[in-house]
């Protein structure tokens, strides 16, 4: 008798002290275990290039505003459009918008707006982070989208290594972004530059002379031609650009550009 009560005891306190653990808290917390395994050294892995291309765009300059009614008189412009290629570069240098505060380790650590080079990068369980300037013997790291990590690095003995910290930091505000800083730059010579000219009434039609310049040659002389449509038209299109024709006489074209040319 007294066997099984000592077993039935004995059983009772071994469920008691198993702890139910979320799948979810592990999984949140998985990372940051990774990274306080003892004396576990990363290498710093050299930072970005100074500046990489992330792509281009087309930029347009057009002489009208959309909506807009305007008055062409014989030889004005009713359409000018130039396209521009715009590129976009990424550097090696992160921007903080606004003034952060950090404390471990008992020492404040005050970052003020503006941009940070790259320091360097470390690679772990698959992720990479980007490694600030060190603030002592210490790194600020922020991960791909520019998060501040609660977590700061420190230098492993003078060497190109660093390990994490076991203590976590207090960060003011809660949440510290910082953002890859970028230019863009556009070229100077457009790829397509074309002007549209009013050419009056023309055998009761309404001319328009078309001049296509070289493209990149900033208005060179290019080719010519006319376009031709009927004097009472109320709509017409040139070059894909929707015009409202308000009024045509052999003297001015009053007209509004609905939609820009595609």
């Amino acid at each position: 008798m007294f066997k099984a009560i000592l077993t039935a005891l004995l059983s009772a306190a071994t469920v008691s002290a198993c702890a139910f653990v979320p799948t979810s808290l592990y999984n949140n917390s998985e990372r940051n275990q990774n990274m306080d395994e003892e004396n576990r050294a990363y290498a710093i892995l050299p930072p970005p290039p100074r500046e990489v291309s992330a792509g281009q765009e087309r930029v347009y300059r057009y002489n009208y505003v959309l909506n807009e009614q305007r008055i062409a008189r014989i030889g004005d412009t009713v359409l000018r459009v130039q396209g521009f290629q715009k590129h976009k570069w990424l550097h090696s240098k992160m921007v903080l918008d606004q003034k952060a505060e950090i404390r471990i380790e008992g020492q404040t650590i005050v970052l003020s707006p503006g941009e940070y080079p790259i320091y360097g990068v470390i690679e772990s369980d698959k992720e990479s982070f980007f490694l600030l300037p060190s603030r002592g013997n210490l790194f600020p790291m922020v991960d791909m989208s520019g998060v501040l990590q609660n977590r700061f690095m420190y230098r492993v003995n003078g060497e190109a290594k660093a390990s994490s910290l076991r203590g976590r930091a207090k960060l003011t505000p809660r949440q510290v972004r910082f953002k890859r800083a970028t230019t863009k730059r556009e070229d100077s010579l457009p790829f397509t530059d074309y002007e549209v000219v009013y050419d009056g009434i023309k055998n009761d039609m309404i001319s328009l002379f078309v001049k296509d310049n070289v493209p990149g040659s900033n208005g060179e002389q290019g080719s010519f031609g006319t376009l031709a449509f009927p004097k009472d038209a109320t709509m017409i299109s040139v070059r894909g650009a929707l015009i409202r024709v308000v009024r045509a006489d052999r003297e001015k074209l009053d007209f509004i550009v609905m939609t820009n040319p595609r």
